[in-house]
């Protein structure tokens, strides 16, 4: 009888340590990025992004590669990942719970109106954010899913003609 007040004060002690591992944190992930800003400086740059982390959980983490990045006066979404309808998943995890495998599903990608890169260039993109993360090859395999020739849409979801400049494959 003693020791229930003793066990419930730990456990009041030990509480807030444990709200403290689920609370979201800030972190920073690499993406391929785009603002359509100049004509003529439009190129495609791997950029180092703040995130808040919501779960610990690798699965999570992974899948912040394709969250859409917005910055104020920007004209939207600057994340190329995002922008296409590319998806960043997590595949395989060792037992260490070390990441092996990741996906990037292209199956539902679309080039929006107004963009000069095609699907194709954004995947490259991506291999490459996500290679800035996970540099070994060897640890961290990277595998493209459903790629393919998608068609041009504008911000509707309507079929529409190539961006300005024509079609770039």
């Amino acid at each position: 009888m003693k020791r229930i007040p003793q066990i419930i004060g730990l456990l009041v002690a030990l509480a807030p340590l444990a709200a403290e591992a689920t609370s979201p944190t800030l972190t920073s992930i690499s993406q391929p990025m785009c603002f359509l800003g100049s004509a003529a400086d439009t190129k495609i740059q791997i950029i180092e992004t703040p995130k808040i982390l919501n779960s610990s959980s690798a699965e999570f983490w992974v899948a912040l590669f394709a969250s859409p990045t917005v910055i104020p006066a920007s004209g939207g979404d600057l994340n190329l990942i995002s922008r296409y309808g590319l998806s960043v998943e997590l595949i395989e995890q060792a037992e260490s719970g070390k990441i092996t495998a990741i996906g990037i599903d292209a199956s539902k990608a679309k080039r929006p109106e107004h963009y000069p890169f095609t699907i194709e260039e954004v995947i490259e993109a991506t291999v490459r954010a996500i290679r800035a993360e996970f540099p070994n090859e060897e640890r961290t395999k990277i595998v493209v899913l459903g790629a393919g020739d998608a068609p041009v849409v504008n911000e509707h979801s309507e079929q529409g003609g190539a961006a300005p400049g024509g079609d770039q494959e």
